[in-house]
């Protein structure tokens, strides 16, 4: 299930922030954007969402956060992309989890250039 509204914000995200960039990948925008909420939510990773709520192991979560990627090695690999953005934007889904906020146009404008920044080095 996606919202309309989810679904749409998402889109407007790829409008205003991505598409100027013209950047190009393999993959769907789409598809990156919305597996990267999904895996800050909750994936195999401790830093999630979940992750944080069930582990409740600083160590552990730390020693799973992938902030940065040698781009040269793993640029090609949506699952690493992914995983990066997820942890990159995870404090921000977690905020809007725990104050019960939907995900709106601010949050995915966010996801966004959480993938331009990492995708331009920025």
């Amino acid at each position: 299930y996606q919202s309309p509204i989810f679904r749409d914000a998402l889109k407007q995200a790829y409008e205003n922030i991505i598409k100027p960039e013209d950047i190009y990948t393999d993959w769907k925008w789409k598809y990156l954007m919305t597996e990267a909420v999904i895996h800050s939510i909750a994936s195999k990773r401790y830093n999630t969402y979940f992750g944080r709520m069930i582990m409740k192991d600083e160590k552990m979560i730390e020693g799973d956060i992938l902030l940065n990627l040698n781009m040269e090695k793993y640029g090609k690999s949506h699952g690493a992309l992914i995983r990066v953005v997820a942890g990159r934007i995870e404090p921000l889904t977690t905020r809007y989890l725990n104050e019960g906020k939907k995900i709106d146009q601010e949050y995915c404008d966010e996801v966004a250039r959480t993938w331009v920044n990492l995708l331009t080095g920025k």
